[in-house]
């Protein structure tokens, strides 16, 4: 099988493609035609590419990255010639680079057959330390002509590193995405300070603690990361892994690294490697190994122990427990006993870099290890300690609530705006509705938001440690809160935050999308008696609690993909009561009865059935009473183009989404059913959805 140098990645980010991948036959900067899509990744879409002149078969990766201002396209156009630069076996090879039509920048690599180390220990587990010694010498190997060049790989993980293969047997190493990866989408990095911003660009998982506060990085960065990769080919996990990424970093700031044996116990290790793992993952960059020229003279000198070092542990020895990373209350120390950092400072950046204006871009791979750890925050909320851990200037009366952030209406502009005044460290962002391309305001000194209903507050990880800020703002002073826009601890979000929000009359929409809140949080959802939008994707909320819902009568929209129990909500709940102009259904289990319940919803002009793999053309009929329904999303469910036709009653449709492919004349019998309807097909995820009509 021939894949792309990155074509695991889009196992992982498959839905990214958002606009779908460029058909074959498609000529990129009139040098390339797309053969055949390989995959997506979080950087943008890999493909399998022939080069007209030369007919050669090439991997073409496009970036995401369609603003592209000249400084980014000098700045990709230097590190991309540095790059192609590097002749060394153990990198990957990059031809050429361009800018490819709708301004995406592009690159085109060697064409290799294998799959990345990530796929390899999770399909086989942990690897033999022969096999796993061979793998990183030659990864060394290539980070050490990469150095001498005074490229940092920057993003060095199991991912990003390639085994080309012949019979399952690793006959190369390769290392992709050299650095390149800091140009898609991550803003522009060279500009931007952890004062002003605190850009991050990384893999949480492989991360130094140095790169996770986005100070500079070199040599010894990558050190780390290839510590950490090391660590998890030989036990089958990395070293540090909380829930989020969020707990996970707090864990390469502080935590004391556990050993090898803390992870694979059942396994003997020489002390050589886990001393060389030790220093690889030693906090301050001066106490590490300096240079992979010192990595590959301790391989070499034990190489001869690597042949028969695995060996298996006496059963009498119990399994070892893996040390849990702990922040204490007292902040006398961080992470049980890491005395190289001060706790303080540590504390003081770490809160820092989650409280700064700005984005966090990180990549944090979803797969799944026993037994995650997590960092325990005790009495993180205890006033004693408010003071010491939060590096905030914001006054506090009584029980820790701060004043009000409110200070007055600025009429002296053409636009009237709120002025807030907020604390030295941002808690949050003012965003402007659904754009993603929208400046951001940050909640930090005094900002002032014009007035308007359609400004989103996005809270911070400040609000997270210290909910009872929410209580700084008046009733009437927010309309609408993100919990999960770009938060980097948005699967965090809990109860407590939702408690202090019970007085915000005027809140109109709420999104708490994929956050660890319940059933127990409906009680003070309810009191929100302004509210008519309610995101509750992916949470612990099933459909029995929204039954609950002291103010499900009053929501105009409801979103709720992906929850238990919503077969139950829709018999339980009173229809002829609800008011629901929208709801989102995605992935919720439904069949062709529960549709049944949907069109008793009369007030619906929007409906999304995605992912309901149960329901059928006959189900959808039910759906036909519903006179005022002009949007409707039906992808990945059971409907081919043979059942068009029940599609085409639907005749007050302005948009209809549905799976494809479909051949021009489905097409064209669609549309001529439809005429004033707007036709969306999307890509089918199952081959169940591939039957054409001939």
């Amino acid at each position: 099988m021939v894949q792309g140098v990155l074509q695991q990645e889009g196992k992982e980010h498959a839905d990214q493609a958002a606009n779908g991948p460029l058909a074959a036959g498609t000529v990129i900067d009139a040098k390339y035609r797309i053969v055949s899509f390989l995959g997506a990744g979080g950087m943008g879409a890999v493909y399998r590419a022939n080069h007209l002149s030369l007919g050669k078969d090439v991997a073409l990766k496009t970036l995401r990255s369609s603003d592209l201002s000249s400084e980014k396209w000098e700045r990709f156009q230097r590190e991309a010639q540095a790059i192609g630069k590097l002749e060394n076996k153990n990198i990957v090879r990059v031809y050429d680079f361009g800018v490819a039509e709708g301004n995406h920048p592009y690159y085109t690599m060697e064409l290799l057959c294998g799959e990345s180390l990530a796929d390899r220990v999770s399909a086989k587990g942990a690897l033999p330390l022969s096999e796993a010694l061979m793998i990183f010498a030659e990864v060394a190997n290539g980070l050490v002509s990469a150095h001498a060049r005074g490229i940092v790989h920057r993003d060095l993980k199991p991912e990003n590193i390639f085994l080309v293969l012949k019979d399952d047997k690793v006959v190369s190493v390769k290392l992709v995405d050299f650095g390149i990866a800091k140009l898609a989408g991550a803003g522009d990095l060279d500009g931007q300070r952890l004062t002003a911003v605190g850009s991050i660009f990384g893999s949480p998982l492989y991360m130094s603690p140095e790169q996770s506060m986005g100070e500079d990085t070199d040599a010894r960065s990558d050190i780390y990361s290839f510590g950490c990769a090391l660590y998890e080919t030989l036990t089958g996990r990395p070293p540090f892994m909380g829930t989020n990424a969020f707990f996970t970093i707090c864990s390469h700031q502080g935590s004391q690294p556990p050993t090898l044996a803390d992870s694979a116990p059942a396994t003997i290790f020489p002390h050589w490697i886990e001393s060389l793992i030790s220093r690889m993952l030693a906090k301050k960059k001066e106490d590490r190994v300096q240079s992979f020229q010192e990595v590959l003279q301790e391989f070499t000198s034990h190489q001869s122990v690597g042949q028969k070092a695995s060996l298996p542990r006496p059963k009498k020895i119990a399994q070892a427990e893996v040390p849990r990373p702990v922040l204490s209350d007292d902040l006398g120390e961080l992470g049980g006993g890491a005395k190289e950092r001060s706790p303080k400072n540590a504390i003081f950046a770490m809160c820092f870099f989650l409280l700064a204006a700005g984005a966090a871009v990180c990549t944090f791979r979803d797969r799944i290890w026993p037994e995650p750890i997590q960092p325990h925050f005790t009495n993180v909320l205890a006033p004693a300690a408010k003071s010491a851990v939060l590096p905030t200037a914001l006054p506090v009366q009584g029980e820790g609530a701060p004043v009000r952030f409110f200070q007055r209406l600025d009429r002296t502009h053409s636009i009237v705006c709120k002025v807030f005044k907020f604390g030295k460290v941002s808690i949050g962002n003012f965003h402007w509705g659904e754009d993603a391309r929208a400046a951001d305001i940050p909640c930090i000194g005094t900002a002032s938001v014009p007035e308007g209903d359609n400004w989103n507050f996005e809270p911070s990880g400040l609000v997270w440690l210290r909910p009872t800020l929410l209580k700084g703002f008046r009733n009437d002073d927010l309309t609408s809160i993100d919990f999960n826009r770009d938060v980097l601890i948005n699967c965090s979000w809990t109860n407590a935050q939702v408690h202090y929000i019970t007085h915000l009359s005027g809140l109109q929409k709420l999104s708490m999308r994929g956050s660890n809140i319940d059933g127990n949080a409906i009680e003070d959802i309810g009191t929100l008696k302004s509210l008519s939008v309610l995101d509750v994707t992916e949470t612990g909320i099933t459909g029995q609690d929204l039954l609950k819902l002291a103010n499900l009568d009053s929501l105009k929209h409801l979103i709720v993909a992906r929850l238990f129990g919503m077969p139950q909500f829709l018999k339980g709940a009173d229809k002829s009561n609800l008011k629901l102009e929208y709801i989102n259904l995605k992935g919720d289990g439904l069949a062709d009865s529960d549709l049944q319940e949907v069109a008793k919803i009369k007030t619906l002009s929007a409906l999304t059935l995605d992912d309901n793999p149960k329901v059928t053309a006959a189900g959808i009929k039910y759906l036909l009473g519903l006179s005022g329904l002009t949007s409707l999303h039906l992808t990945n469910v059971n409907i081919g183009p043979a059942e068009l036709n029940v599609l085409g009653q639907f005749k007050n449709l302005t948009g209809l989404t549905i799976s494809g492919p479909l051949s021009a004349a489905s097409r064209a019998r669609l549309k001529q059913l439809l005429p004033g309807c707007f036709l969306t097909i999307s890509q089918p995820r199952s081959k169940s959805f591939e039957t054409e009509v001939q």
